[in-house]
């Protein structure tokens, strides 16, 4: 008996395999060997598109430079409902406070957190007005480890 192992077949091979395998099991109790030259082309096709998740191409609309705070969900910093944002969603990582971007806006900080996506889904102090968000933050020390930064952002579609 010969051991390969998986990394050593291409994919053909492994289709071959998983299939001698299924016909194996399910043929009947008595194990055979099946040669590859005896099995049809199989009744379904792994194909890269489907191992691949698809993404959305990002176009960024705008560029700018802000100012940037970071809270998290005491009520001192927010109110009676500390986990839950203006427009009701519950807090989550990515989410970010804008008074002057509309709900749902996304946002990436690039210099500070690569491509990952912010949504705006809650509102700040009614003082603050453009040019400042706030970046939500599971724990007070990171909020305020974070502090008060000028950030490029990129306002995304």
């Amino acid at each position: 008996m010969v051991n390969i192992k998986p990394k050593q077949l291409n994919r053909a091979e492994k289709l071959v395999l998983c299939a001698a395998v299924v016909a194996l099991l399910t043929t009947s109790s008595k194990p055979h060997i099946v040669r590859a030259s005896e099995i049809s082309a199989p009744a379904f096709e792994i194909t890269e598109t489907a191992l691949v998740k698809p993404t959305d191409p990002i176009t960024i609309k705008k560029t700018m430079v802000v100012s940037a705070t970071a809270y998290s969900s005491t009520p001192d910093q927010t109110d009676a409902t500390p986990f839950i944002t203006s427009n009701g969603k519950r807090v989550y990582d990515g989410l970010i406070a804008a008074n002057w971007l509309p709900y749902n806006t996304k946002v990436r900080i690039p210099d500070m957190f690569g491509d990952k996506i912010f949504t705006v889904n809650d509102r700040m102090n009614a003082r603050y007005h453009t040019g400042r968000f706030d970046v939500w933050m599971g724990s007070r020390t990171d909020a305020k480890q974070f502090g008060l930064r000028r950030v490029r952002i990129q306002i995304v579609e």
